[in-house]
């Protein structure tokens, strides 16, 4: 096992360090609201087991998501990433902003859940507008610990940051140090194989699902309680994945055309 994880190239670790790292910051969020804000009607064990398993599953699509620009970038610029200044900046810049718009999607979500009872959507973008702006920023001044909220920010922005920058500096010491000891370049041929395979696993995490259909957000609704659907949920992919129903859909033409017969159904004395 050790002589086959030593063959392993280390832009390939580096990108394995980088996996765990986000995981984890998606697991910790997921582990506070199940501390902090899950609530349900169904105290079933294997319920809320399976939520988790749907809930990691989740996040870990997100964490691979958000990887996939830097495996691509692994993948063309194998040789420079520890050698050239500008991708250390470009990675760490790139980890650093991924996560703090991370960090203040969840936390928006667990005020949103704490408020509505449900997990982000783009219900949330009708508070964001100019016009009540004033209104929706003192409203949550007055309702929120924004400034504890940004120390706790700043600190785990730090702790993370120094986090990638370690992976970073870790790897890019070991392949100098792999480059002096055997200055022949490595084979082709076997980075192709290991990133072959990281590439599959990646999609594979991403699909989500041994079935034909993919990993789907309706899956978490497994159950009619909503704190066990909500424990299963990733805040950020269902934003995202119900933007596309944020418009509203009523038809003024189809309800003057079905509003007799629903009159009617309903037994309304005066339609």
């Amino acid at each position: 096992m050790k002589h086959i994880f030593r063959k392993i190239p280390n832009q390939i670790k580096y990108l394995i360090g980088n996996f765990l790292i986000l995981y984890i910051f998606l697991f910790l969020f997921r582990f506070i609201f199940y501390l902090f804000f899950f609530k349900t009607n169904l105290h079933v064990p294997r319920d809320i087991e399976k939520a988790w398993y749907i809930g990691s599953k989740f996040d870990l699509r997100l964490t691979l998501i958000i990887l996939l620009p830097v495996f691509f970038l692994i993948i063309f610029f194998r040789k420079k990433i520890f050698s050239k200044m500008i991708f250390r900046k470009i990675l760490l810049s790139y980890f650093f902003i991924i996560e703090a718009g991370l960090f203040i999607l969840y936390v928006t979500d667990f005020g949103f859940y704490n408020y509505l009872g449900r997990r982000l959507d783009p219900v949330v973008l009708r508070f964001v507008n100019v016009q009540d702006a004033g209104t929706n920023a003192a409203m949550v001044w007055e309702s929120y610990p924004v400034v504890r909220g940004l120390l706790i920010m700043v600190i785990v922005m730090t702790i993370l940051y120094r986090l990638h920058r370690w992976a970073y500096r870790h790897h890019a010491i070991r392949t100098a140090a792999k480059l002096a000891a055997d200055p022949a370049p490595t084979r082709k041929g076997s980075f192709g194989i290991f990133a072959v395979i990281v590439f599959i696993l990646m999609a594979g995490g991403i699909y989500g699902n041994f079935a034909y259909y993919p990993l789907q957000w309706s899956q978490a609704m497994f159950t009619g309680d909503e704190g066990i659907t909500s424990l299963g949920l990733n805040p950020v992919i269902n934003f995202f994945s119900k933007l596309k129903f944020r418009e509203d859909s009523f038809d003024i033409n189809a309800t003057r055309k079905y509003y007799p017969y629903i009159a009617s159904y309903l037994h309304i004395p005066h339609p």
